[in-house]
């Protein structure tokens, strides 16, 4: 009797794991959330840079926010985080960069319920164009600041904090380069 039992157990779940998944009934799905268990809650995952050469950082304004930001972009289908970076900052600078350091992560809700994360990666120009120029309907200036002034002139609080952890060591370096 048993193993009668433990077979139409199986069956069952053989048929659960199968079917199409059932709705999520509000309140169930409103105690998920709250437990922070809501496995198939939506993140919208974005990479960039934190370009640094000669005591600068590399900044875009974007007009479509009127902000001055660090350059960074949605991940495509099938690329690394690190392939997202370094193509938005060519995208939006039209510097090609090497990356020198270990993801600095941000996070933050888009509206008021969607989490974003990006990851800031530190890089260094291998190539500098004559001209700065990145896409004409996404950034309307690319500009290079002084680090200390990035720090203190980016429009997002979290942006001006990836940028000081990325660049302590140049700040460190030109302090006491300059004593």
């Amino acid at each position: 009797m048993a193993s009668d039992g433990a077979k139409s157990s199986k069956n069952r779940r053989k048929k659960a794991a199968t079917a199409p998944p059932a709705e999520v009934p509000p309140k169930t799905r409103r105690r998920q959330i709250e437990r922070g268990r809501y496995v198939n809650a939506p993140v919208d995952r974005a990479a960039g840079g934190v370009v640094c050469h000669e005591g600068s950082v590399l900044v875009v304004h974007r007009p479509r926010y009127d902000d001055w930001s660090l350059p960074k972009g949605h991940l495509d289908r099938g690329e690394t985080w690190e392939e997202a970076a370094l193509r938005e900052v060519r995208e939006e600078t039209g510097v090609r960069c090497a990356i020198t350091s270990a993801p600095y992560p941000v996070s933050y809700l888009i509206g008021s319920d969607v989490p974003k994360l990006v990851l800031f990666y530190l890089m260094e120009p291998t190539k500098l164009p004559k001209r700065l120029a990145g896409d004409p309907s996404e950034v309307d200036e690319v500009a290079w600041w002084d680090i200390s002034d990035a720090v203190r002139a980016l429009s997002y609080e979290s942006e001006r904090n990836a940028c000081l952890a990325l660049t302590i060591g140049h700040l460190r370096h030109r302090s006491s380069a300059a004593s």
